[in-house]
């Protein structure tokens, strides 16, 4: 391995020898780290106590991150609106919000600020180093020297506001935001989980804070919190990349340490953090007995659901790389799959609906949990789900471990540890989060990145000791008597008991005020808020300018060809050569199209029982177990999208299914025969497991629409923009969920019968083939192709069957409770405290230069006027103006939105402004900088491959793209003041949507039936 490093202190030492400082510096320790391709240089500063660890690699994607451990005393959400207001305005930073300006002006990858448990993290990254630098010197400031005024402290934290009726309400950002997550089911059973292994302990706290909590936090105790746990010896910088680490020192060192040095009175800088204080609150005293803990959770008003039961047990600590392998791979055996023994015999008992979404190994904690649980179990059967867990523990135990389940977890494991996975951020994240498992706690970061080599161990540990698995089982679970059962009932009673709680909160602070003094500080906030920062004062925030980017798009090389099997069928085959680390991606499209529109609702559900029903006379827990020892992951899913191109093919443009598979190159010959049996044999007669899978797809279904009702509103509002958005609104959305509930209630005999025909009409229709992998996988897999086309049964793609419009409108056409006029917003009623609105009208197509005008007028209303108008005074956690000129769509969405229906006129009269604005050079050019990083984000080598393949099935070429980022970078002022006025006038006549709960409804809205 080669490193880009010319770090004095690398120059200067062996690779196991560090020396013992670098200026200010002392060198703790310097390793290699295989598993992360990286050299680990640990260092503490002497003065501060600022600890600095580098994963340095030859990454053109540098990462920092800056942590403090942040154990919370109480659930007024301290950390968490800490973590908020510091990015609001520092010393070299006086802005009132420094982080949007950065995403508004930076060229970074990723840019974010996390509140977990015990501590709280500020990361960020980028492939320029100029804005790297730029983007340190902005958080660091933040963190160590940020301003705090008291009205940054109302606007995220809570204040008390009056409406023109004269009634008061509490609000604030983040108040918002954690009443959205206390409105949804599933997290509350998570957190309740949680707390019920952790009591006496800063677990037991919501560090994001309650509602009914937060109001009771004073601006005194935010600023005393920051003074006690933001300071530098209680401050780990991760740092991750090829960028110097001598040059990273030196700006540290700069900018940040020689300031706080200087603030230092008596050798230390306020009063040292005593970190075996915090660890001590972190541990928990060990139950002498087990507990049942009975709570109560927000209750749906569609359907009757019974509660969440978990079995929850305390593992070990987190920093313990071994031990930590030894639960990840134990979680694997019992609960990985449907398939595996815990899980297979919950879901055949018959007890619950189906397993409860947060079963599975938590380990963001000092201490390990594992869960194990039902969804929709009945009151009598909540002992019964303990009473099993624990009967197939102890079956395992006495007659052993079927290999197949130790081969499964084995390849699930290894497969994690050796793919390169991007989700939300760059795979430097990942290993932050690793790092920190150990570092939190007072040890060394790099103990916990070695887990390929931990699992060696493990590994060997199976294969010599045939009792090693037995053993852990009854150690850790069977004999662990620091565990809970935890039922958490839905309650109608739940939502109405918090909503009169909150009344009170109100009542008791509106009681020691009054209306005018309440008006005077909303008043006062609202000109904080609103006050423009000159030119001058903006300037303070550095960034790139466009003229130093560069024209030139993320190239991705698809080659086309083709297969042909025995029987001479030509199928259509997408390959990418990328650097998969041995790892092959197969897929198989199938088109959807073929289709009457009547079987489109079916295809979601449809798509989860094609590869989980049994296939090749095998029942579906035996073909679970066949996936597992096979191949890292096997699914299929419905895709749509319009076609970007004119010019099309026989492939371009098209619905489809999507059967995905992704294998070790080692293996790829019983993976292709594996994923040939599935195509060709599929069988949907279960009955049983077809209805725990509609149970298991409509539960998941409810869940999601809280915490994802930006989603579910935008994509009710655009539902009859064009044919597409119907399809997407008929598989994703509200229509969706409907259909959910209807499948599970039918009868699953007639359902696996119209799936059988579905999987006929479909597999007649034709198919191509994508494969993603390495330069030695390509050629190793194109081989294999043929025979296994004419195994799975595949023939050469058929055009489209051509299906009115109308046809798929009228599908997402949903009975209404009160009705309006047609072009009144339509309103989705669910148990929330807040709400979601989207609104939905025509931009300019691809392939127009007025599109890339549009896409940077929506990078800079998301980051300026909605930011302002919707989140910083109105108090949504989110709000986002996006543009998709493929689908010719701009919308506008709201997320955890306190008055979601004011929103939608704040939409209109933030179009209006934006069309009356004549944009300056600097916020044209800012505005263009944060755009064009959206264009350059770098993906995973499955996700280049993937991406690739879609471009050629929607007809985004390459010139395309290189054309769309030139037309980017060279949008002037003029140019974005007439895509304002056009989208505002398109606005007008646009559609919009809600979802929110019943205190919220916008009047004159047209109401569909609770959802």
């Amino acid at each position: 391995m080669t490193f880009s490093c010319k770090s004095v202190i690398l120059d200067r030492m062996s690779s196991t020898k560090p020396s013992k400082k670098y200026k200010g510096f002392d060198v703790l320790s310097i390793s290699k780290i295989p598993d992360c391709a990286s050299k680990g240089i640990y260092l503490r500063h002497r003065k501060t106590g600022l600890e600095v660890f580098h994963l340095l690699n030859n990454d053109e994607e540098n990462l920092f991150a800056f942590t403090f451990r942040t154990p919370p005393d109480d659930s007024t959400g301290a950390a968490h609106i800490l973590e908020h207001s510091v990015l609001c305005g520092s010393e070299n930073y006086p802005l009132k919000d420094t982080f949007i300006r950065l995403v508004n002006q930076s060229v970074k990858t990723y840019l974010n600020a996390l509140t977990f448990p015990d501590k709280t993290v500020f990361p960020a990254s980028s492939m320029v180093s100029t804005d790297y630098f730029n983007l340190m010197s902005v958080y660091g400031d933040a963190v160590f020297f940020p301003k705090l005024d008291p009205e940054i402290f109302q606007q995220e934290a809570h204040r008390l506001e009056i409406d023109k009726a004269g009634t008061c309400s509490i609000q604030g950002v983040v108040y918002n935001e954690m009443k959205g997550n206390y409105s949804s089911f599933d997290s509350v059973s998570g957190t309740a989980a949680v707390r019920s292994l952790f009591p006496g302990t800063v677990y037991a706290f919501e560090s994001g804070g309650d509602p009914l909590a937060i109001p009771s936090i004073t601006y005194e105790q935010l600023k005393a919190f920051h003074k006690k746990y933001y300071k530098s010896d209680n401050c780990l910088v991760f740092l991750y990349g090829n960028i110097p680490t001598k040059k990273q020192l030196d700006f540290l060192q700069e900018h940040f340490l020689d300031r706080i040095e200087k603030s230092m009175t008596g050798g230390q800088c306020v009063s040292p953090t005593d970190l075996d204080s915090i660890l001590r609150r972190e541990t928990v005293t060990p139950f002498a007995n087990p507990v049942f803990i009975e709570e109560k959770g927000p209750a749906p008003d569609n359907r009757e659901q019974g509660a969440t039961v978990m079995v929850n047990w305390l593992l070990g600590d987190t920093s313990d790389i071994d031990h930590y392998m030894e639960c990840i791979f134990l979680s694997e055996i019992l609960c990985g799959h449907d398939g595996s023994p815990l899980q297979k015999a919950l879901l055949e008992s018959g007890l619950g609906e189906d397993i409860a979404p947060n079963t599975g190994l938590l380990s963001d904690l000092r201490s390990m949990m594992l869960t194990v649980g039902l969804r929709g179990v009945q009151e009598k059967n909540v002992k019964s789900v303990e009473s099993l867990v624990f009967k197939v523990l102890n079956s395992v135990c006495e007659n052993g471990i079927d290999r197949n389940d130790i081969d499964s977890a084995i390849m699930s494991v290894s497969f994690a540890n050796r793919e390169v996975i991007r989700s939300g951020g760059p795979y430097s994240i990942v290993l932050l989060l690793r790092a920190l498992r150990s570092w939190t706690y007072g040890k060394n970061p790099a103990e916990t990145l070695g887990l390929r080599s931990a699992f060696g161990r493990i590994k060997q540990k199976i294969e010599t000791d045939s009792d090693y698995i037995v053993n852990l089982i009854r150690k850790l679970l069977l004999e662990n008597k620091h565990r809970s059962l935890i039922a958490v009932v839905p309650d109608a009673t739940y939502s109405k008991e918090r909503n009169d709680l909150e009344q009170k909160l109100i009542a008791d602070a509106a009681a020691q005020t009054t209306v005018p003094a309440i008006q005077k500080r909303m008043d006062d906030l609202h000109a904080f808020q609103e006050k423009k920062e000159t030119p001058a004062e903006i300037a303070c925030i550095p960034h790139i300018s466009p003229k130093d980017l560069i024209i030139q798009a993320d190239a991705i090389r698809t080659e086309i060809s083709t297969c042909r099997t025995a029987g001479n069928e030509k199928i259509s085959l997408f390959l990418n050569r990328e650097n998969t680390n041995g790892i092959i991606y197969v897929d198989v499209a199938f088109p959807a199209d073929v289709l009457p529109a009547e079987d489109y609702p079916y295809l979601p559900l449809f798509s989860i029982a094609a590869t989980n029903t049994g296939w090749n006379g095998k029942s579906w827990a035996e073909t679970a177990g066949c996936v597992g020892v096979t191949c890292g992951g096997f699914s299929a899913a419905p895709l749509t999208s319009s076609v970007a191109e004119k010019e099309s093919s026989l492939y371009s443009g098209r619905d489809w299914i999507l059967f995905r598979m992704k294998m070790l190159s080692e293996k790829s010959d019983a993976a292709l025969d594996l994923f040939a049996d599935c195509l060709s044999g599929t069988s949907y007669s279960d009955t049983k497991r077809l209805q725990d899978l509609a149970n298991e797809f409509r539960n998941d279904f409810d869940e999601a629409v809280i915490p994802s009702g930006h989603e579910f509103a935008v994509s009710r509002a655009a539902r009859t923009a064009n044919r597409t958005k119907a399809v997407d609104e008929i598989w994703n959305g509200i229509s969706q969920l409907f259909t959910a509930h209807r499948l599970a209630e039918s009868s699953m005999r007639e359902l696996g019968k119209r799936f059988a025909a579905i999987a006929a009409a479909i597999k007649n229709g034709g198919a191509v083939i994508h494969v993603t992998a390495d330069e030695t996988g390509i050629p190793d897999i194109q081989g294999r192709l043929p025979d296994f086309a004419r195994k799975a049964g595949l023939h050469t793609l058929k055009p489209r069957t051509p299906v009115p419009l109308q046809n798929f409108y009228r599908l997402t056409e949903l009975s209404a409770e009160k009705t309006a006029s047609a072009d009144c917003t339509e309103v989705c009623i669910v148990q929330s405290q807040v709400g979601f609105a989207a609104a939905a009208f025509p931009a300019s197509p691809w392939g127009k230069k007025t599109a890339a005008a549009e896409l940077v007028l929506s990078h800079w209303l998301t980051n300026t006027l909605l930011w302002e108008q919707l989140r910083t005074i109105g108090g949504a956690y989110g709000t986002v103006a996006n543009v998709d000129p493929v689908e010719k769509l701009f919308t506008l969405i709201t997320y955890r939105d306190p008055d979601p229906g004011t929103s939608l006129k704040i939409f209109t009269s933030c179009m209006k402004k934006a069309a009356a604005t004549e944009f300056d050079s600097l916020s044209v050019e800012r505005a263009i900088t944060g755009t064009y990083s959206r264009e350059i984000q770098p993906r995973s080598p499955a996700g280049r491959g993937f991406t690739g393949f879609l471009r050629c099935l929607y007809g985004i070429t390459e010139a395309e793209r290189e054309k769309k980022l030139k037309w980017i970078l060279s949008v002037t002022g003029p140019d974005m003041t007439a895509a304002a006025g056009r989208l505002y006038e398109q606005s007008l006549t646009g559609s919009s949507a809600v979802i929110c709960g019943k205190n919220t409804i916008p009047p004159g809205s047209r109401i569909i039936l609770p959802v």
